[in-house]
């Protein structure tokens, strides 16, 4: 009876460690895969390169899975973005990384808006 009883406890308690060691690898898989805060905010998008746009002097990522919706509406590339511009941006923050960009809803071009690549760039 006593030998049956030690053998529980250690089953007990190796199957406790294991669920430990495999809630912290899903929680590191996690924050791998991009989880982070989501924020709503209203910016100035002065600028684009073909993967970001720039908000003041941060650059914020664009991925495929990006939705941006010019002035009307209308789910547009990032091609077709005219900046400088004020966006509704919705991204996500990732700690140690740029922003990633989720959807971008475009409210306002601002004076001078172009979709040049080349155009956009101010003098500093």
């Amino acid at each position: 009876m006593r030998k049956s009883r030690i053998h529980l406890k250690a089953a007990v308690f190796c199957l406790a460690c294991l669920l430990l060691l495999l809630t912290a690898e899903t929680v590191a898989a996690g924050e791998e895969a991009g989880t982070g805060v989501v924020r709503n905010k209203v910016l100035i998008v002065n600028s684009k390169t073909d993967q970001e746009v720039t908000v003041g002097e941060r650059p914020f990522m664009v991925t495929g899975e990006t939705k941006i919706f010019n002035l009307y509406g209308k789910q547009i590339s990032l091609n077709e973005l005219a900046v400088p511009c004020e966006a509704m941006v919705q991204y996500r923050l990732i700690m140690d990384k740029s922003p990633v960009v989720l959807r971008l809803q475009v409210k306002k071009q601002l004076p001078g808006a172009t979709v040049s690549p080349l155009l956009h760039l101010r003098e500093k």
